[in-house]
Order: C-alpha cells, then structure tokens, then sequence
C-alpha cells in the first residue's frame, strides 16, 4: 500500500505529536486508507517532514454525524468543524495511530535537494515511488512518541466542574498547600 504524504498547519501538527489530536479530518481521502502509512509535512512557516502515523480506522458520514463520533478529539471547536466542511454533504475522519516524530525534522530545500521533484501537498498525495526510500529511512531514524495518551479536556472539565467554579477555584487557589502550614514547618506534621 502506497503511503501517503499529507500537509498540516503547524498548530494541528503539534497537538498530533502533543497526543492531544488522535483525529484527522478530511473532505476527500484515498481509497483504502485503513493501514495506510502517512508522513507528515508540517506547511508554511515551517515547511518540514516531521514525522508521520498509520490510519486505524475511518469514520465518514455527515458531517453532524461524525462529529458525534469524534467531537474535540480532533482538535478543532464545533465552529471550526462546521466551517470546514461547509457545503460539505460528506466528512471523513482518520483516526491515527502508531505516531512517530522524527528527532531532526528535514526542511523544504533539503528535502529538494534530496528528491529533487519533491512538491509539498496541498492536502495530501501518494508518495512517488522515487520518494519511498528516502522516507522509509527517515521513518527509521525516527522514535515512536512514548506514553502516548488521550486527554478527554471535556471529561475531565465536567468531573472536576466544583474545583473550576469560579467561586471554588479562588478560594482554593488562595489557600496555602497543607505542606506550607505552621505546623509542617515547625515539624509537627
């Protein structure tokens, strides 16, 4: 199976490698993207092949449909969701897995001095076969991200929703760690 190379906005690229994105979206995917290898190029300023992830699984449908199935998982608010696929009958959503980032990102001219054809996508594209090579042996010089979790931001703001009321949280806020007390200090704790 071809692997991909598709193009991220910095902010999305680093929430990818943060863990805090498991989601990508898209208007229009390859066919067979289950199992697919991608590498990422992180676009303009950065402009660099940062690292890359395999697609587990994909979820398309509505677009009100499969934002009830990844929600922020993605990255994005409702609103930013809803503009993108504006007009849109169909959304597709690529859950990633098996992310790796390389420890030495390569740049747009390096990259072209190597692959002297190499063209940044625009969205995504197959990688050409006077590309895959090169890739795989920067896929190997790369680590997988360790300890790699999801963070439900949503879950836990409604589980902890007393400590962040705003009348709670000040008051917890200004009280001093029972470490910090008299009696601690004095060694009585």
């Amino acid at each position: 199976m071809t692997p991909l190379v598709l193009s991220l906005k910095p902010r999305y690229a680093d929430m990818l490698f943060m863990g805090v994105k498991t989601i990508e979206l898209r208007r229009r995917i390859a066919v067979g993207m289950e199992g697919r290898e991608v590498f990422v190029y992180v676009s303009s300023p950065v402009q660099r092949i940062r690292g890359g992830f395999r697609v587990e699984e994909v979820c398309s449908g509505a677009p009100e449909e499969v934002w009830g199935h990844v929600g922020l998982k993605a990255g994005v608010e409702r609103m930013e969701f809803d503009a993108y696929y504006d007009g849109s009958g169909v959304a597709h959503a690529l859950h990633v897995s098996h992310v790796w980032e390389h420890g030495a990102p390569v740049g747009l001219e390096a990259l072209r001095d190597e692959l002297r054809d190499f063209r940044p996508p625009q969205s995504w594209r197959y990688a050409k076969r006077c590309e895959l090579s090169w890739l795989e042996e920067f896929k190997r010089g790369a680590q997988p991200i360790p300890g790699r979790f999801h963070i439900d931001f949503l879950r836990i703001r409604e589980e902890f929703s007393e400590f962040w009321s705003s009348d709670h949280t000040a008051q917890r806020l200004s009280a001093s760690p029972p470490w910090t007390s008299a009696e601690a200090v004095a060694g009585g704790a």
